[in-house]
């Protein structure tokens, strides 16, 4: 996962005047600075020359976990990356009919300064927002063989950056149930950020609705309301308008998925005859029996809550349950498994909360035993049971993972 900052910077310098390597400093809105000091080349539009640039638009969220010294090897450093901007507010662009949003398009030129540091990794500023000027320069230009090992120098970084995660994965699996220290690959950790946002934005259309309920309420709406509310308060930038070209793309799409759900339903209704069981994982199948298991050996009193101990063990094994089969839904087959590097961040989604279920299983049961609830015998075997699930489910995790090396 890259380091996305481009908000939280006020203004900053590249100095790139002596060949081969870049240096330069970055002051964020927090008041504190980076200091870069990078191998490699700008791109030719600034190789050789020193910049400065400033933001118009810093937010006041303050980026995490970021060392003031970030040294390591240039990626792509460009101040004329071409993207397209807005001429006018969101709101307006919306408002406006498709055939007209065009005219308020128009393409600018972006900073875009990517950089592999040792302490953190990928690092990325993007954004139209920032106004730049060269200061000095250009010393010197990029050849065509300069391009052609700077380009093969910004491969080499990424491909050593993706090693580097390859090789931190395979180190968390000597502690099998390590979350603290484990190293989570880039495309896992942006869906888990993604994840944990939509749980939060869920939450709170939830809590809404639930205060506020009406049969005649836009759903939609709220759902606008608080999206645009939670970007505010993350310093997120407004999402990008999807161009005429992206808007026909993605109604081409929609009409071909149609078009095959249609199929795949008339290919089931001619099939009706052969409706067997859908094969369901073994491990899904192992967890839910057990969460029924636990619903007849469980002995509640009249008058428990839903923090009794007991009620924390069963439902942190059906909830482990339900994730494990959006997890290990698409396995119908052994060869399905493990997924692939598509399915796979979604699928360690699922897992990964389905663990943190039986977790919370984990310690029901210490409760349980602290209390002395059921024989000890039985505690025993619960334990024992859940231990079981906990370390197949992690060992799912370690295999999907894999296919993000």
């Amino acid at each position: 996962m890259a380091w996305r900052i481009a908000e939280q910077v006020v203004e900053g310098e590249i100095d790139n005047r002596t060949k081969g390597r870049v240096t330069g400093w970055i002051r964020l809105v927090d008041g504190g600075e980076l200091r870069l000091e990078l191998t490699g080349n700008a791109w030719p539009d600034i190789a050789g020359s020193r910049i400065r640039f400033r933001n118009r638009e810093p937010a006041r969220a303050e980026p995490q976990g970021l060392h003031p010294e970030q040294e390591g090897r240039a990626g792509d450093i460009t101040a004329s990356r071409k993207v397209k901007d807005l001429l006018v507010p969101v709101e307006t662009f919306l408002e406006m009919p498709k055939a007209e949003r065009e005219s308020a398009l128009t393409w600018a030129n972006g900073l875009y300064l990517e950089w592999f540091s040792r302490a953190n990794g990928r690092v990325v500023i993007e954004s139209t927002r920032f106004d730049t000027e060269i200061v000095d320069g250009p010393r010197w230009t990029l050849s065509e063989e300069d391009r052609r090992a700077q380009a093969e120098s910004g491969a080499d970084a990424m491909r050593r950056f993706m090693e580097d995660a390859a090789g931190a994965v395979a180190a968390a699996e000597t502690d099998p149930f390590a979350d603290e220290d484990e190293f989570i690959p880039p495309a896992e950790a942006e869906m888990d950020a993604e994840a944990a946002r939509m749980d939060l934005l869920s939450d709170r259309i939830e809590r809404r609705l639930r205060k506020n309920w009406d049969e005649n309420v836009d759903w939609g709406q709220i759902y606008e309301e608080e999206s645009a509310r939670l970007r505010r308060e993350r310093g997120e930038p407004e999402p990008d308008p999807p161009t005429p070209e992206e808007e026909a793309e993605a109604a081409a799409w929609i009409e071909e998925m149609n078009a095959a759900a249609k199929a795949a339903e008339e290919e089931a209704e001619a099939e009706a005859w052969k409706a067997r069981e859908r094969r369901r994982h073994p491990l899904v199948l192992e967890c839910r029996e057990y969460a029924l298991q636990l619903r007849e050996e469980c002995e509640l009193p009249a008058d428990a809550s839903p923090e009794h101990p007991f009620c924390e063990l069963m439902d942190g094994v059906l909830f482990a349950s339900g994730k494990l089969a959006g997890a290990l839904g698409i396995c119908e087959d052994e060869e399905e498994w493990p997924p692939d590097a598509l399915q796979a961040p979604s699928v360690l989604v699922f897992l990964k909360k389905a663990r943190g279920y039986l977790r919370d299983a984990l310690r029901a049961l210490d409760s349980i035993d602290e209390e002395a609830l059921g024989t000890a015998a039985w505690r025993k075997a619960a334990r024992a049971k859940v231990d079981h699930l906990l370390r197949e489910t992690h060992r799912l995790i370690l295999e999907a993972r894999r296919s993000l090396q």
